[in-house]
């Protein structure tokens, strides 16, 4: 086992407490001996999804490490998501209790409306559509939905509620009417797409935001367009030229990125080296300038630019503004 690190936590506007740095699950390979190998890293921050179909893995894990005595519960922060195809108040319950029980625990410290734009729901189909091929979509207001994640505070099965994907109007409407104000909006972060405003909203309202898809970015190549112009973010010439600077990698220096703009980050990696290694950015900071230089790379690329396409048509659709 290599040295082991413990992020530092923030504060919540509800006085519970999230590690600045987590692991996003989202496709890794490996579920089970990942989150095991990220434990004995020093993880206790884990994100998943209804929509990650890992929530079982993920469990499997969590119990052997907890049955083993390697961390108590109150050391983990978990969070899971309601899916765009549960957040009909009808549906709630049942899509949460189907997330406990898969991730075997009795409570989760984080449940988040995974985005603002419902979709039908047809059981386990992620995307449904028509015979025409188009998505499926339906009108819930988020609003009520919030309403149905305050109850599960209420009740206890869940430490903290917050919301992904969302546009600052969205996030003001919850406020107007919160019994439980959001504690965390996760939303992508990163250089190729920065959400300053989402960010800067977040703090003046003292919510958390978690970047995620720090590391995964990439333009795509236009006619005309020189190397310079496309291509990964880790493989970018500013961020290696930071990196050298740093003499540290180019995955840790953005996260970083996104620790030093106050943020809390989940990058994700099924590799035990990169475990390690994207901990280890927790031991430096970046100066002001070359944040900036990060930021100047802002072109508005989003990881997910194709399911938003397919959403544009929702009413509820976050990226008019």
């Amino acid at each position: 086992m290599g040295t082991q690190f413990l992020a530092p936590v923030v504060k919540l506007n509800n006085g519970t407490t999230i590690p600045k740095l987590g692991l996003g699950t989202y496709d890794i390979k490996h579920v089970r001996d990942t989150i095991k190998a990220a434990i004995d890293v020093g993880y206790r921050h884990f994100d998943t999804a209804w929509l990650y179909n890992n929530e079982r893995e993920i469990g499997d894990a969590l119990k052997e490490v907890l049955k083993e005595g390697k961390v108590k519960r109150e050391d983990l922060f978990i969070t899971t998501k309601l899916y765009m195809t549960k957040m009909d108040p009808v549906d709630i319950r049942a899509a949460f209790n189907q997330s406990l029980e898969r991730l075997q625990l009795e409570y989760v410290d984080l449940y988040l409306i995974h985005a603002p734009t419902s979709l039908k729901n047809c059981g386990d189909q992620t995307l449904p559509k028509d015979e025409q091929g188009s998505l499926l979509l339906t009108n819930v207001d988020y609003v009520d939905t919030w309403k149905g994640l305050e109850e599960l505070v209420d009740e206890g099965l869940v430490k903290s509620i917050g919301v992904s994907n969302f546009n600052n109007k969205q996030m003001e409407r919850i406020l107007e009417m919160a019994k439980h104000k959001p504690a965390i909006h996760q939303v992508e972060s990163h250089p190729y797409n920065c959400n300053s405003n989402l960010i800067e909203w977040a703090k003046k309202n003292d919510i958390v935001i978690t970047a995620y898809s720090p590391l995964q970015a990439q333009k795509r190549q236009k006619p005309g367009d020189s190397e310079d112009d496309f291509g990964t973010l880790l493989g970018h010439k500013t961020v290696k030229s930071i990196a050298e600077k740093y003499g540290k990698t180019t995955a840790q220096i953005l996260i970083r990125f996104a620790l030093d703009r106050g943020c809390v980050v989940i990058p994700r990696t099924s590799i035990r080296s990169e475990l390690q290694e994207n901990m280890e950015a927790l031991n430096f900071e970046l100066n002001i300038d070359d944040i900036k230089m990060l930021e100047n790379l802002d072109c508005g690329v989003r990881v997910l630019e194709e399911l938003w396409n397919m959403l544009r048509q929702h009413p509820y659709y976050p990226w008019d503004d």
